[in-house]
């Protein structure tokens, strides 16, 4: 009888075991360890002083019913037409590449980056910021480097002591949805063909 009743304490324990591991939540997934190859970044104006506002086309530009380059064509806006940008999202096609090559801690987010180290560079957010995955993770990091000869110059990148070696530029796509003078709201990615796109003085 005692072996019995150890036999049935031990099966009743494993089956407590059993149904609460079944009851219990899955563990979150750990975060990945690869950067995405690719990145959409939704509401995004990117660079310096951008608003989505009433804009100007300098050009005959043409809306698509998404932001996409197969997609039906809604309207074309002819130049020197007045259009309300209403939003836009950012496409990185081919993440960029940056080699830290001397260990330091950013002013900015606060990171300490080790030699060696590789983040890869996604959106554009305007005054040398960019938003970055590194250890897993996005945030916001200041690369002045990867203006020079680029829009821009640095002095570090000049004098080729900064921290950071830029290994390949963000390649990326700027989508803008608007609407017409006539109510009639599509896509475009030639945003360079509007002015009035900033709020700076």
């Amino acid at each position: 009888m005692k072996r019995i009743h150890i036999l049935t304490t031990s099966c009743l324990l494993m089956a407590s075991g059993l149904l609460a591991a079944q009851s219990s939540p899955p563990s979150s997934p750990p975060p990945s360890s690869h950067p995405p190859p690719s990145y959409q970044d939704a509401g995004v104006c990117p660079f310096e002083c951008c608003r989505y506002q009433q804009w100007v086309a300098d050009d005959i530009i043409t809306l698509l019913e998404s932001p996409d380059h197969s997609a039906d064509v809604v309207t074309r806006v002819p130049s020197a037409e007045r259009v309300e940008g209403l939003t836009g999202l950012v496409r990185t096609t081919t993440p960029g590449k940056v080699k830290v090559v001397k260990a330091h801690t950013s002013d900015e987010s606060h990171r300490h980056y080790r030699r060696g180290d590789m983040l890869s560079v996604y959106t554009y957010l305007g005054e040398g910021f960019f938003k970055i995955w590194f250890a897993g993770e996005f945030y916001t990091e200041r690369l002045l480097a990867l203006l020079h000869n680029n829009g821009g110059w640095v002095r570090c990148a000049e004098e080729k002591i900064c921290p950071i070696e830029v290994i390949q530029q963000p390649e990326s796509v700027w989508w803008v949805k608007v609407r017409s003078r006539h109510g009639l709201i599509g896509w475009t990615h030639q945003s360079e063909r509007f002015s009035n796109m900033g709020s700076c003085g």
